[in-house]
């Protein structure tokens, strides 16, 4: 199933999201808010952000946002804290037909999840998250790889699957929004504490103890917030947990 695929985030995930989707029927272009940025990557059609991996010819850089924002799919995979900014830009050309948040966080000045920042700038838009433990980098050399597509409307994630799925890349759904974008959120504030059980030569028995607390307190936080707690024993619960906090 060929769609036209816009990225929007030229970082390690932009640029890995763009080489999984390349291995599918879809044409990717991807949008760089920089000249230089755009220049170096152009020149030898390799970044810095994923040594030593070619991004195919197939894949188109472009610096016009329009060429992007009139795509099928836009995916905004930009740090969360950019997210509001780079939705603004694209408000001024035009309002993507379907929007996937790849950018995992909460922004800072509001507290809100990147959910609700799309509907704080596009009230009508309905948007899907994409979410789990992915590593970049596995994910640029085609390793074996399961993500999570969430929305309310089911039908509509299973289509977005069909189009970018490969087979080392492997979709799963769900119609926790909230539950999703938490689990990949608060992971980091986890990982960060494990990070600490290590440099501190605390041990093994610590760092699983914290990471399973740990979990305990974003089900809480999700349960809270109206979220399925079956969504925090899947991919982007405990699987993105114990990617970030074991590896």
């Amino acid at each position: 199933m060929k769609k036209n695929i816009g990225i929007i985030g030229t970082g390690s995930w932009g640029l890995a999201l763009s080489l999984a989707i390349n291995r599918s029927e879809s044409s990717v272009k991807i949008w760089f808010n920089s000249e230089e940025k755009y220049n170096l990557v152009k020149k030898d059609r390799v970044s810095n952000y994923l040594p030593g991996i070619k991004i195919p010819k197939k894949i188109k850089l472009t610096l016009m946002l329009d060429e992007v924002t009139d795509c099928d799919y836009v995916f905004l995979v930009t740090p969360s804290q950019f997210v509001r900014e780079n939705l603004n830009l694209m408000k001024s050309k035009k309002i993507p037909k379907n929007l996937v948040i790849c950018s995992k966080g909460i922004e800072k000045k509001s507290n809100k999840l990147m959910s609700q920042v799309v509907n704080d700038i596009f009230p009508l838009n309905k948007p899907i998250i994409l979410s789990g433990p992915n590593f970049a980098n596995e994910v640029a050399r085609n390793l074996p790889t399961a993500f999570v597509l969430s929305s309310s409307n089911l039908r509509k994630i299973k289509i977005l699957g069909k189009i970018i799925s490969s087979k080392n890349f492997r979709p799963y759904f769900n119609k926790d929004i909230i539950g999703t974008q938490i689990g990949g959120a608060f992971k980091n504030v986890i990982a960060i504490a494990c990070g600490i059980v290590v440099g501190k030569g605390l041990g093994e028995n610590a760092k699983s103890s914290l990471l399973t607390r740990g979990l305990s307190e974003i089900m809480l936080l999700g349960k809270k917030m109206n979220a399925n707690e079956k969504t925090f024993r899947g991919l982007s619960g405990l699987g993105d947990l114990n990617l970030s906090c074991n590896s």
